[in-house]
């Protein structure tokens, strides 16, 4: 079997297969819709949920509530004030706060991460994100909130995480079918990837790319804390509301509920797991063991979070290396370049007062 896809014909050629596997056993088997957890992580910790006003965010951040305190890290401060009192209103214990943070902000990043004390913080989950880029000066808002962002939030957090603390990378189905992949152990791919030069995929290369992270992390910090990457699936989300109700039906019937995809959210915050580097959860009841089939791994008979591999080159730890080495300098760059805008600014100023 092939070990990753790189097609767009291919993710349309499983469709038709995963809604039938969904389907049929949907509908003549409905297993269990929750897997038991064991909490390795103390309880009454600090854990983080970027993107937690609404979706999958929201739900995890609400099931840790009841045992967490938890900041809830939002673009909207707004948007993140109405979630928490929507959580709080639901346990009044919950000891939960709403705090500005936008992705594709150098400046909003730092500033969060300041706020925050050494060995204080117990889970970060790595959640907020775009399936698209908008019209704007940017040009790439999509990489740089799914990923560059995150890469740069764990960074600047390294300080502030506790011993065996856990970091959740939420990645997608979509990993299977990033492209370039005889570049993907190329730093200046990486690089052209994140800048504002036209791509194709940027999406499942974002995905692709919080698995790369997530293996880096434990191959460099896994003496101090845990990474886990994880497909959540196909959700049944307000980003449908505009399609015909005869597809919102049938996404009813085989798409998860918000509540039910973070499950493997929470599972991957507080699971205990032995295997270590790929260690990668996705919701669906597999047919067979092993690196999953893209298919069986799009929709299927949930069962709250089931370990697998994802599906990577066997050069996927050059890939890691290439991907952390293109952030590494990337940010980097944009560090410098801080310092020579502080300087002519400073010059400037000088000037003015001669």
């Amino acid at each position: 079997m092939l070990y990753y896809y790189s097609s767009s014909l291919w993710f349309t050629a499983m469709i038709p297969l995963a809604v039938l596997y969904s389907v049929t056993c949907n509908g003549l088997w409905r297993p269990p819709t929750k897997m038991p957890l064991t909490t390795s992580i103390p309880a009454k910790g600090l854990a983080i949920v970027t993107g937690a006003n609404t979706g999958i965010g929201f739900e995890a951040a609400r099931a840790l509530a009841r045992e967490y305190q938890v900041i809830l890290a939002c673009r909207s401060l707004e948007k993140g004030q109405a979630a928490v009192q929507a959580i709080v209103h639901e346990f009044p214990q919950a000891r939960v706060r709403a705090m500005p943070l936008d992705l594709t902000k150098r400046e909003s990043i730092r500033s969060f991460a300041q706020s925050f004390n050494q060995d204080s913080i117990a889970i970060l989950i790595n959640n907020a994100g775009r399936n698209t880029d908008p019209p704007s000066e940017h040009n790439n808002i999509l990489f740089q909130t799914n990923f560059v962002g995150h890469f740069d939030l764990t960074q600047q957090l390294m300080p502030a995480f506790q011993a065996n603390a856990r970091l959740v990378q939420v990645s997608s189905v979509m990993h299977h079918f990033a492209p370039y992949e005889e570049q993907w152990t190329d730093p200046q791919f990486w690089k052209q990837v994140a800048g504002a030069s036209p791509m194709r995929d940027r999406y499942s290369l974002s995905k692709l790319a919080a698995i790369l992270f997530s293996v880096q992390l434990n191959r460099l910090y896994g003496h101090h804390l845990r990474s886990i990457a994880l497909n959540p699936g196909a959700v049944n989300s307000e980003i449908w509301r505009d399609f015909p109700i005869w597809i919102r039906k049938l996404f009813a019937y085989i798409y998860l509920t918000p509540r039910q995809a973070a499950q493997t959210l929470v599972a991957a915050a507080v699971g205990e797991f032995t295997q270590q580097d790929k260690l990668y959860l996705q919701p669906y009841q597999q047919p067979w063991s092993g690196v999953p089939f893209p298919a069986w791994e799009m929709l299927g008979p949930f069962v709250g979070h089931v370990v697998t591999p994802p599906r990577l080159r066997h050069d996927y730890r050059e890939a890691a290396e290439a991907l952390w080495t293109a952030m590494e300098e990337l940010l980097r760059g944009e560090e410098q370049k801080e310092v020579v805008e502080d300087d002519s600014s400073s010059s400037i100023d000088a000037g003015s007062e001669l």
